[in-house]
This record gives C-alpha cells, structure tokens and sequence, in this order.
C-alpha cells in the first residue's frame, strides 16, 4: 500500500511543483485511464484535474491490490492467522498489469521527477543545511531537549544527535536551522 500511496503521491507532488507537466504523462497506462474515468477533458482547472487523477489512480490500484489478494487468499485456501503466517507466497498483491504499469510510473518518476535537476539542487541544499545542523548541535548538545541529551551515554553523541533531527518535522528544522544561523 505504502508503494501505491508514495507513487500517486509523488507524481501530483511533481506536477504542483510544476516539475512534471501534464502532457508529459499522458503517454502512461495508469494515467491516461485514470484521466478516462475522470472524463478530465471536461474538467477545465488545472488543479481539479490532477488532485482527481491523482485519486483515480488510487482508488483503482487499491481495488486492484483488494480483488487480486483476495483472490491470493481464496486459491491458498488459508482460514486462520497461523494459516496465513504459513503460507509461503505472498497473499497481499496486485496483479501483474497493475503492477507493469506501476513500474512504469515508478520509472518515469525516477526520470522526471526525482533526477529532476532543480529537485536535485533542492536536496543538495538541505543536505547541507542538514549537515550544519548536525554539527552545530554536535558542539553543542545541550541545544537538544534532556530527552535526547540523555541518549548521549548509551548511543553515542551522534546517534542521538542523528536520532533528534530526524524526528523533526520541516518546520521545525527549519526553526532550528534558523536558530542556529545556517538559514
């Protein structure tokens, strides 16, 4: 499921930020028939039509993921939980043409999305920001709430450190980033 929701997810992240543009996916089997059933050719504004896609594409894969294990589980004849936690095969799935056209979403968000040259500057920048932050907070622990310092004896200074920033929300790195002076 975590694999359906990231890739739906990703491409409308892609295309709010403007890094992926609608005639770009047009060509892909899980979008054009998400975009059918949407009938988004009547749809005229631009964000409608890629929140609706978006949930098209969900719902159609879950049901997918639904029917198929269903199906698992009904041919594997499993009743019970220890019958489940025997059985060898996965019993949770999609079929394989849900899945052929979930790779291939997977490999166009790789191409398009993900490499995407100015995602990658982004990513760069927070890598350092991130890197700053961590030696900052490395110099001085006692910028860490007593929670975490606490964790310095039986982790080590950076496993606690590593283990503070990410349970940080954006925001609130970016708080701390700008406490800090890296920001």
């Amino acid at each position: 499921a975590d694999r359906i929701a990231y890739n739906c997810h990703d491409l409308e992240d892609g295309q709010k930020a403007r890094l992926i543009e609608p005639d770009q996916i047009a060509t892909l089997e899980i979008v054009a028939t998400a975009q059918a059933e949407i009938h988004v050719d009547t749809i005229d504004d631009w964000t409608i039509k890629r929140t609706r896609t978006a949930k098209a594409m969900l719902n159609r894969l879950v049901s997918d993921c639904i029917e198929t294990s269903q199906q698992a589980i009904a041919g594997a004849g499993v009743a019970t939980v220890p019958d489940v936690t025997q059985h060898h095969e996965t019993l949770i799935c999609i079929s394989k043409e849900a899945d052929t056209q979930l790779q291939a979403l997977e490999h166009f968000l790789m191409q398009n999305f993900y490499l995407h040259p100015r995602l990658k500057q982004t990513a760069k920048q927070v890598e350092q920001w991130l890197t700053t932050l961590f030696e900052t907070i490395c110099q001085e622990p006692t910028r860490m709430p007593r929670y975490f310092q606490s964790f310095i004896e039986v982790r080590g200074l950076k496993r606690a450190v590593a283990d503070y920033i990410a349970g940080m929300t954006d925001r609130y790195c970016l708080k701390r980033l700008a406490e800090a002076g890296a920001v």
